[in-house]
């Protein structure tokens, strides 16, 4: 995204400033929510941030940025994404930030997006999506885990379901941050999986993925699509046959999970509510909630067969095609999970224009 001072971009972001003495420039970002960053000096073409105040933390917001003259106004070129750093207040940033920068050549991570109600649905997977549950005394142990780092932790539970690979949790912070919660239960998990089959290092995959929830409606969205995670996996035909899901302390006995929360969004007397929501985490639907996709990417190899079987011989014969027919094999490649357009402009040697207006 390229914006000049005085222009306004998409979801209000905008830019403004004045150039001022020695090649510098007084440049001002408005990213659209109400919040103005400082005036800050850039020179032409280094990387610098912007920083604002909010009450006892400063935002960071970093950015590779190139800054040039051009036709009286100065350019500001946003390389990546809006980043948000806390910091503790009275430090100098750039102290902090430039060897950052220098030292690792890239950014901070996003910072983990605040839940104004304080429910999260997380997923943590085995790092190289390796099995993280062997056998059922895995399993138990890490329900054991969940029920004691639940009262240490303070944090109220809704909803679980345990896959081989990887596990899906609706919490509430409490007293302890949603981060520092699931920190603590796999640090003791892998703890106990490393002692028990002789290995050491990691067992999780990066860090966690999470998603607010933020209204009552999405809530029980988001329970039903945790409770009907074995049956999309093809494990399970129906909801309740799943042994490692919560599903089951809401229909017979609680263990470790808050239930009323839930079931009260159905009926105050308690059978009734059950009845209810056994009929809604049955039905069949279209949720689409947090779920961490696998990325396919072809080798132009592959991409070559698949040319083949659209009856092109020959990859490049198809800048020989008359447009029409040149368009339509275009629009079948772009189709295909894993294929790219550069790619098909390396492999048919086509321009990425032609391609993208196909």
């Amino acid at each position: 995204m390229t914006l000049g001072i005085g222009e306004t971009g998409p979801k209000g972001i905008s830019i403004s400033g004045t150039r001022g003495g020695n090649g510098k420039a007084d440049v001002r970002c408005n990213l659209g929510t109400g919040s103005k960053l400082q005036n800050m000096h850039f020179h032409n073409s280094l990387p610098r941030f912007f920083v604002s105040q909010e009450g006892k933390k400063l935002q960071i917001l970093l950015a590779y940025m190139n800054l040039y003259f051009h036709k009286s106004f100065y350019y500001c070129q946003f390389r990546q994404k809006m980043l948000i750093y806390r910091y503790q207040q009275g430090r100098q940033a750039n102290r902090f930030v430039l060897p950052c920068l220098r030292r690792r050549g890239t950014l901070a991570r996003m910072a983990r997006e605040k839940s104004s109600t304080g429910i999260y649905h997380v997923v943590f997977r085995g790092i190289n999506r390796q099995i993280i549950f062997e056998d059922n005394q895995d399993r138990a142990r890490f329900l054991d885990t969940l029920e004691e780092y639940k009262d240490i932790c303070e944090f109220i539970f809704y909803g679980y379901c345990l896959m081989d690979n990887h596990v899906h949790l609706l919490i509430k912070e409490t007293k302890e941050s949603v981060s520092g919660i699931i920190k603590r239960i796999c640090s003791s998990y892998v703890y106990w999986y490393n002692a028990k089959y002789k290995r050491c290092g990691h067992l999780f995959q990066e860090r966690f993925k999470s998603e607010t929830v933020e209204t009552d409606g999405y809530f029980l969205t988001v329970l039903r699509y945790i409770h009907q995670n074995p049956i999309r996996a093809g494990i399970e035909k129906n909801v309740g046959e799943y042994r490692w899901s919560s599903y089951g302390e809401y229909i017979t006995n609680s263990r470790i999970v808050d239930i009323d929360y839930a079931l009260n969004y159905f009926s105050t007397d308690r059978s009734e509510a059950i009845g209810l929501f056994i009929e809604f985490m049955n039905a069949d639907n279209r949720d689409e909630c947090l779920e961490d996709v696998v990325k396919v990417k072809l080798t132009d190899e592959e991409v070559k067969k698949h040319i083949k079987q659209l009856g092109i011989p020959n990859p490049t014969a198809i800048q020989q095609l008359d447009k029409a027919k040149r368009n339509d094999i275009l629009r079948k490649l772009k189709k295909v999970d894993g294929i790219t357009g550069v790619q098909i402009a390396r492999v048919t040697g086509l321009s990425t224009c032609i391609i993208s207006r196909a």
